[in-house]
């Protein structure tokens, strides 16, 4: 599905690598699986909203991370950015599945649907404590992206940001 860049624009996004929003906008993955950022605290990623814009980034993404057979999704990615002093919103996310992970076993069991490496998977599953938070999405994108000037909320660690009043309903 396309959207018009009119259509109301969601009041969050979701920072994601921007080789992770390729793949969900080629359709090649409809999962998000989230540890959480140091900023999310001891609980880890909360899926706080079942709406919300992709915003692609290259902070923390390499390519060792991900499987070799995933890198062309790098590349797919530079159209994106980033680009200096503005960003990009490709497509709009709704969650239809939340659940957390708990098991190796129920993580190994996605093999296939996303692009993480396994040593990846493994650090980010065992980090602090095991598990990770499994979103099944839909995505719809919107052609053209969506440009949006930068704005200081933009800066650190954390999945979600909320867009400013003046940046919605457009």
């Amino acid at each position: 599905m396309i959207l018009n860049p009119a259509d109301e624009i969601e009041p969050f996004a979701f920072k994601e690598w921007a080789a992770i929003c390729a793949a969900l906008v080629a359709g090649r993955q409809s999962i998000i699986l989230r540890k959480g950022g140091i900023h999310e605290g001891p609980a880890g990623f909360q899926p706080e909203h079942r709406e919300f814009w992709l915003l692609p980034t290259q902070f923390h993404q390499e390519a060792g991370q991900l499987t070799e057979e995933s890198w062309p999704f790098l590349n797919a990615a530079r159209i994106w950015g980033p680009f200096p002093g503005e960003i990009l919103l490709p497509a709009k996310a709704q969650v239809q599945e939340c659940r957390r992970l708990t098991t190796w076993e129920e993580v190994t069991a996605l093999q296939g649907e996303h692009l993480w490496s396994e040593a990846t998977l493994r650090n980010r599953f065992e980090y602090r404590s095991p598990g990770l938070t499994y979103l099944r999405v839909t995505i719809t994108s919107v052609q053209p992206p969506i440009r949006l000037p930068t704005w200081p909320a933009l800066e650190g660690c954390k999945s979600w940001v909320r867009l400013p009043d003046s940046m919605r309903g457009r």
